[in-house]
């Protein structure tokens, strides 16, 4: 016939001869050698449920095979399944072949498991297939050789919010239950002997952006100047990011490298820390005492049920962390706006462009982040004016992204200024950095750069309290291209420099001069035909760095100058 039915064992070669013939009266065949393997895992069966007492000694052993009722493989003969049983106790669950391998075919459960416990067998065949079946056990204390009680308790944040995901830690002699994963409703417990002496101590180590923006580094910076001190103990502890037992400038440091996304963890610290909720502290600055951040059970009595922590998010001065993350949050958004300016223009393909960002309200707010996402350029460089470029993250600049965290260490940089025009450069809009860039293709400045919270979440903070979004405005100009700017000459200079530009038709031209601040300290507007020109300056100026703009109906060019002495 054409075809045969063979049983077969895995692992051993097997020959098949194939003959063909035709009419004609001739043969050919081939022999190939076919290999079987056994891809199937076992079908585990198990007991549903066991009730087992203690021995007098307090413990009982219990093994894989107890469970077993039935398992079976398509090859290996049920007598050669290797039985392997998994319990928390021994550690977290397998996830490979090796570690199932290392399980133990039994486990030893103590007065601290009396109750119920979960138990995963694991059957195993000759080819190392495998699959396991969960049941559970119920370990008796009958002869009560057991004196049990109980420690419970809750973790929240001091609005009394349950903190979930929060590792509590028991401390004692003999064998300790394993650490205890809050859920979301923060709660706790061990069962373990009466008249013994325990440390209760939870942790959590994740997510350490969690509620910590710029509006924190506000705070902070308004304790260190003493504007507005801080009025809980918990806010001490959450503005000392790096566990320093001090509130400084340097934690500010710590937590923006975080907001820009330039580091992942806290510097010498975990994200959460915890305090015993009914430890009070002995003066207003708890840093400058040893508070306690665990609680001491001596010769447990029986039950105790409210051995409580308030759980402080570091970095979250202002007490926003989510304490549930497991639940989504709503963002936070206003209807006032935080502006930054910018002259739109065409690109070409391999330009270089500097584009400087202005702002008319810098002294109507206390801080802001954003994250600058920019596609169809390529990011080369970034210029101070008044924001310097410790307040930028350029990590991801080959992605496509800037992020940028500042708040102010004084209380306004200025007089707060107003203006109703939208121009593109007024003698009160404040020049904040500048952004170079080479296009990677033709197009118009307004297409590719855009302000989001993809990285860094994008608010602003009014001096009143407010919430400020933040809103990047192109405003439009024509024939931007042909509108050249050299650099000043010299530079530096002493006493005089020229600036140098290119017209492609007649406008008026007017020239800024802000300092490092950015303040304007020279300005002068006066008309010139199509073509180069040079505008003559010796007007005194302090020794320091300035910026200088000229505007032109065609655009707006800003580049750096020194003046030396």
């Amino acid at each position: 016939g054409n075809s045969f039915t063979a049983s077969v064992k895995a692992g051993i070669p097997y020959r098949v001869e194939w003959l063909v013939n035709d009419q004609c009266g001739n043969t050919t065949w081939e022999a190939p050698t076919y290999l079987f393997k056994d891809c199937k895992p076992p079908t585990p069966y198990c007991i549903s449920g066991l009730a087992i007492p203690l021995m007098d000694t307090g413990e009982v052993a219990i093994w894989g095979n107890d469970f077993n009722v039935g398992s079976f493989d398509n090859c290996t003969k049920e007598s050669d399944l290797d039985i392997r049983i998994h319990h928390t106790s021994l550690g977290h669950e397998p996830t490979t072949f090796e570690e199932i391998q290392e399980l133990p075919i039994g486990v030893t459960f103590n007065c601290t498991h009396v109750g119920t416990q979960i138990v995963s067998v694991y059957v195993i065949d000759e080819a190392g297939n495998y699959d396991y079946c969960s049941t559970s056990v119920i370990i008796q204390d009958n002869q009560a050789v057991c004196n049990f009680g109980q420690v419970a308790g809750t973790i929240t944040m001091k609005d009394g919010l349950a903190v979930e995901e929060t590792e509590v830690f028991i401390e004692g002699s003999g064998n300790m239950p394993p650490p205890y994963m809050t859920s979301t409703n923060g709660t706790y417990h061990f069962d373990v002997s009466m008249g013994a002496d325990y440390i209760i101590k939870p942790y959590k180590n994740q997510d350490p952006l969690n509620g910590v923006s710029t509006f924190d580094l506000v705070l902070i910076t308004k304790h260190i100047l003493g504007i507005q001190p801080f009025s809980s103990p918990y806010q001490y502890i959450a503005g000392d990011a790096n566990k320093s037992n001090s509130v400084t400038a340097y934690d500010i440091v710590v937590l923006r490298k975080l907001i820009l996304n330039l580091s992942t963890d806290i510097q010498n610290n975990t994200s959460w820390r915890f305090v015993p909720a009914d430890y009070e502290f002995t003066q207003s600055n708890p840093l400058l005492e040893s508070f306690e951040e665990s609680i001491l059970v001596s010769d447990l009595p029986g039950t105790m049920a409210n051995l409580d922590f308030i759980a402080i998010k570091i970095g979250d001065v202002s007490s926003n962390a989510a304490e549930n993350t497991l639940a989504s949050t709503t963002p936070r958004s206003s209807s006032q706006q935080f502006v930054l300016e910018t002259a739109d223009q065409k690109v070409k393909k391999g330009d270089q462009i500097t584009v400087p960002f202005f702002t008319n309200n810098l002294a109507d707010i206390e801080g802001y982040q954003f994250t600058m996402s920019f596609n169809s350029l390529v990011f080369e460089s970034i210029e101070e004016g008044i924001i310097s470029e410790e307040h930028f993250g350029i990590t991801h600049s080959d992605r496509g992204y800037i992020t940028t965290s500042w708040n102010s260490f004084f209380a306004n940089i200025s007089e707060p200024l107003s203006s109703t025009s939208t121009s593109t450069l007024q003698e009160e809009k404040r020049m904040l950095f500048q952004l170079t860039f080479t296009a990677s293709k033709d197009g118009q400045l307004a297409d590719f750069l855009n302000i989001t919270s993809d990285l860094t979440t994008a608010e602003a903070y009014h001096v009143a309290g407010n919430l400020l979004d933040v809103l990047l405005m192109t405003t439009p100009t024509i024939g931007a291209e042909e509108f050249k700017v050299t650099q000043n000459q010299p530079n530096p200079f002493k006493e005089a420099t020229e600036f140098s530009f290119q017209l492609p038709e007649a406008s008026d031209v007017t020239l800024h001069i802000l300092d490092i601040q950015g303040k304007l300290v020279f300005q002068k507007t006066a008309p010139f035909n199509k073509g180069v020109h040079t505008i003559y300056f010796d007007q005194y100026l302090p020794e320091g760095t300035y910026f200088y703009h000229l505007a032109s109906s065609f655009g707006v060019a800003t580049k750096k100058m020194i003046v030396v002495k």
